[in-house]
């Protein structure tokens, strides 16, 4: 979405990510490469090696989460967090999703961490908080879940690494972005997408003004 491509006609939404993409991203004079690294868990750790080990290059890390919002691809693995788990309701898929993401959150740190310990980089994190469309009356309560101030597990974690490495060392930010609008269905029940005339696009543009507008300050 960043780079536009997912707007272009004819495009089919993507399936499993398993390989790091990088691309071009620009904001009025702002341009720079942003690397991808795939959603499917061994791809991804492969990805970060790439990214994060020796790249002197990496001024900035964004970190994708969905207030829990996600649904896995594997039909087994569906029947049987709904028959053997009880996770029978979106709610129930959302908590477990959310404990799953503090994991995410502690292995993305990690990397950033031995990162900084070699060549002090990257100087920023964006903890871009996506499927807005999802929650639009909770919006404040996510990017509350998510922000180092917060109280939430997620938060605490995060106030813990800024303050190891010393605020003036890394900013941390928390962004709301949409890329798709869609709604969501498990087990029988929709949470609804749910947006404002043409706000994905606004929102979408406001956040890639705010990574331009982030890198900037840190450069």
């Amino acid at each position: 979405q960043m780079h536009g491509r997912a707007r272009e006609l004819g495009l089919e939404q993507p399936l499993e990510s398993l390989d790091v993409e990088v691309a071009a991203v620009s904001a009025g004079s702002w341009a720079k490469l942003v690397r991808v690294l795939p959603g499917q868990d061994g791809y991804r750790s492969k990805g970060a090696i790439e990214s994060f080990q020796d790249n002197k290059q990496l001024e900035g890390a964004i970190h994708v989460v969905d207030f829990g919002y996600v649904a896995p691809r594997d039909s087994v693995l569906i029947k049987t967090l709904i028959n053997t788990d009880g996770l029978t309701t979106i709610e129930k898929l959302r908590q477990r999703n959310l404990r799953l993401e503090l994991e995410d959150l502690r292995v993305f740190l990690s990397d950033i961490r031995r990162m900084w310990s070699t060549c002090s980089k990257p100087k920023w994190i964006v903890i871009a908080v996506n499927k807005v469309d999802l929650f639009a009356n909770e919006r404040d309560d996510a990017l509350a879940h998510y922000h180092p101030a917060g109280t939430s597990d997620f938060s605490r974690m995060l106030s813990e690494f800024q303050r190891d490495l010393g605020a003036q060392n890394i900013g941390i930010y928390v962004l709301q972005v949409c890329a798709y609008e869609k709604d969501f269905k498990w087990n029988g029940e929709v949470a609804t997408s749910s947006l404002e005339r043409q706000e994905q696009d606004k929102i979408l543009l406001e956040f890639t003004k705010s990574v331009a507008t982030i890198s900037t300050a840190h450069s």
